[in-house]
This record gives structure tokens, C-alpha cells and sequence, in this order.
């Protein structure tokens, strides 16, 4: 991502989480980190068995991230 585009992450305002799947080959786990530390109120979740493609390769370890950030506002 080019520094501009980094930009708008830390603009963000409403808790956002970050999917990555642990085997990607599209998003290094340095750059999900990242992500992850420039988004304030972000949470970052890293998918078991699971590539770029992650609702598709493991859609349970999906659900169950999905589910546990949201719960967070139960």
C-alpha cells in the first residue's frame, strides 16, 4: 500500500476487523499487523487453514472470528 493509503486506515472510526488467512499467500502477516496496528479500535484475527481466500477455505475458522469480534459488542 502505497503511504496515502496507509493514511485512510488510521481515519477509521467504527471497529473494523482485519481477516487474514493464515496460509495467504496475497497478504504477508507483517502487512495484516500492520493493518492492524494504524486502524484504531481494529482487531486483527488470522484464520487456520486458510489462504487469501478465507470464507472459502475454512468458512467455521471464519464464522468463529466473525462471531468472537462481534460478540466484543454484546
Amino acid at each position: 500500500m502505497t503511504e496515502r493509503l496507509w493514511g485512510y486506515l488510521e481515519n477509521l472510526t467504527c471497529p473494523t476487523l482485519v481477516v487474514k488467512g493464515e496460509q495467504s499467500d496475497i497478504m504477508a502477516a507483517d502487512t495484516a499487523a500492520n493493518m492492524h496496528k494504524r486502524i484504531p479500535n481494529g482487531q486483527l484475527a488470522t484464520v487456520p487453514k486458510a489462504g487469501h481466500l478465507v470464507m472459502g477455505d475454512n468458512p467455521a475458522g471464519f464464522e468463529a472470528a466473525v462471531t468472537e469480534f462481534l460478540n466484543g459488542f454484546a
